[in-house]
């Protein structure tokens, strides 16, 4: 009889274990979800690459990928956005490379600017906090880039470009 007991209690807390292994998991895969999508204090966040390059004309462009939407909780809520752009000018002209951030079709405040008088690549970025007088709901973030005259070749190119948002308020 009492190697009836142990096997049972053994088996008792087998059973209890995997039922915290299961838990444990669940928690886990929960909390990536939350970290995937929020900082360390808990504040949303987003991320997006583009996906493909962008020859720049004189009209605003979306670059390809570089999107993303990150709801907001807060009906004013501030945010530190960061878009990279990775020019690559291989005709020159005399004009410049813009790289901006949009937010639901308004622009950031900052521009990324490359000159395009010599043949050269070089990835530049702008950083800037954004307040959002929205209110709550989702914002659409977008990378966007031009170029100020007809003149020259330059694309913002998929292998550096690249956008961060992060609400900090």
């Amino acid at each position: 009889m009492p190697e009836t007991v142990r096997l049972e209690s053994v088996l008792e807390r087998l059973a209890r274990l995997e039922r915290t292994v299961a838990d444990s998991a669940a928690v886990s895969a929960a909390r990536m979800l939350h970290y995937a999508t929020h900082n360390s204090l808990g504040h949303p966040r987003g991320e997006a690459v583009a996906s493909s390059d962008l020859t720049l004309s004189t009209t605003l462009t979306d670059v390809p990928g570089a999107s993303v939407v990150v709801p907001s909780s807060r009906t004013a809520a501030v945010a530190l956005v960061w878009g990279v752009f990775d020019f690559d000018v291989t005709a020159t002209g005399a004009a410049i490379a813009q790289g901006i951030v949009d937010v639901n079709g308004v622009a950031s405040p900052g521009n990324a600017l490359h000159s395009m008088l010599v043949v050269t690549r070089h990835t530049v970025m702008t950083c800037d906090l954004v307040p959002l007088s929205g209110g709550a709901g989702n914002y659409t973030w977008k990378l966007r880039a031009l170029k100020s005259a007809a003149v020259g070749t330059c694309a913002a190119k998929a292998t550096h470009s690249r956008l961060v948002v992060v609400y900090i308020d």
